[in-house]
């Protein structure tokens, strides 16, 4: 009798530890899984959410059924935020499905993702130059990847299907989030990090401020610090030959998946818009010291032909103009942040803001210009003529962008 007893209380003290942490884990949420309502103090930010973001974000997004999506890499999350004042009302409810490091061809079917809900009316897609730059052979350029699915955790197919999988994937995640021992550290360290001054999270509505992660580093080590990091990592992801398009072609894996985006986007009826992103000029003058300046014209060319044939607007905020110029120096040396950029490569909320004013009606916004086969000569002459003018007057920025590019080839040449 002692024994059964002790194993009753054995297993009943099991489930109410066990129930506790799945109470505390949905409560918490710690990566935006559940959509449990945000307590400030609480579980307002999201510290852990950004690694799980893949994941939470399409789950999330079914969830808010927006009417507007904003797609793209970790520079339009970080960038353009859904709750910005010049959102109408039609737009509303305003989803960030960006999310750093995906492919075009998952970019897009995310998109097609989160257009499941059947609310969706206009989709901002940030198209990015790197992501369709390549340094390996490429595949037929016609054929759509044949990616694994149950990894994308997607409702439907590449062609519209449902997905029968989906439930159950979402359910295993969901298990996941609420009964693992480090989804219960998560939720509890997410508590603690609620008064920290920094913290890295992601809004409701998918937006990633990146205060959390750019502000300690500016304030411990300076902005400097930031720039040559992410000068170093592009150097080295430059230094070996970069391909556009397939050879003999003006084509690629990532304008047919783009293509079919467009087609997917029309045949339902939902407004499509592209913008190319901005970037630092310390950005530019490496793609132009990496000699990726003629393939970045000919890949805004190609994009104006692509979404004029559908009769898409494109939008370039690349304009190589006072905001890329914006000087680095002398605010490493004060400990600052710049005003428009976080590092060469992101953007900070503050320019997202100027280009949203510009994307979307009853906003006022001087920043951008659209692209069409009309201007766009002239918008890439006068990009030209400025990063020439920017050269000319910082020779010394050049020459060490140049030193880094030639340090990261020779650690190619050197595996």
């Amino acid at each position: 009798m002692n024994f059964r007893r002790y194993i009753v209380v054995f297993l009943a003290v099991g489930v109410v530890i066990l129930g506790a942490a799945v109470l505390i884990n949905v409560a918490v949420d710690p990566y935006n899984v559940f959509g449990t309502t945000r307590v400030a103090g609480f579980n307002e930010l999201k510290p852990f959410a950004g690694d799980r973001g893949r994941t939470a974000k399409v789950h999330q997004v079914l969830r808010a059924r927006p009417a507007t999506l904003i797609v793209g890499n970790s520079r339009p999350e970080m960038g353009l935020d859904p709750d910005h004042r010049c959102w109408s009302s039609a737009d509303r409810p305003v989803f960030n499905l960006a999310v750093p490091g995906l492919t075009v061809y998952k970019q897009v079917r995310y998109a097609q993702h989160a257009m499941h809900a059947g609310t969706v009316r206009t989709i901002y897609l940030g198209v990015d130059f790197s992501d369709f730059l390549e340094s390996r052979p490429r595949h037929d350029p016609r054929r759509w990847p044949a990616e694994e699915e149950s990894v994308l955790r997607l409702a439907i197919d590449a062609s519209g299907q449902p997905r029968r999988r989906y439930a159950l994937e979402r359910q295993v995640d969901r298990l996941r989030a609420s009964l693992s021992l480090e989804a219960l550290s998560d939720s509890l360290l997410t508590v603690m990090q609620q008064r920290r001054a920094q913290v890295e999270t992601r809004t409701a509505a998918g937006f990633n401020p990146a205060d959390g992660i750019y502000r300690p580093i500016v304030r411990t080590e300076g902005v400097r610090t930031l720039f040559t990091q992410k000068n170093r990592e592009m150097a080295s992801r430059l230094a070996p030959p970069q391909t556009l398009f397939n050879e003999g072609t003006n084509w690629s894996a990532e304008f047919e998946a783009l293509d079919r985006l467009m087609a997917y986007t029309t045949e339902r009826d939902v407004r499509l818009v592209l913008f190319i992103n901005p970037y630092h000029a310390e950005y530019l003058l490496l793609l132009d010291s990496a000699g990726l300046w003629p393939k970045f014209e000919a890949w805004k060319t190609q994009l104006v032909r692509l979404a004029g044939s559908r009769d898409i607007t494109t939008w370039d905020f690349s304009l190589f103009d006072e905001h890329a110029a914006e000087p680095v120096e002398g605010l490493a040396a004060r400990g600052e942040s710049l005003r428009w950029f976080w590092e060469p490569a992101h953007y900070r909320e503050a320019l997202g803001g100027k280009m949203l004013e510009t994307l979307l009606p009853g906003c006022e916004g001087g920043f951008g210009v659209t692209l069409n086969p009309g201007n766009l000569d002239a918008v890439l002459g006068a990009i030209r003529s400025r990063r020439d003018r920017f050269v000319a007057a910082h020779l010394d920025i050049r020459e060490r962008l140049e030193q880094r590019l030639a340090e990261a080839r020779a650690a190619v040449r050197a595996e």
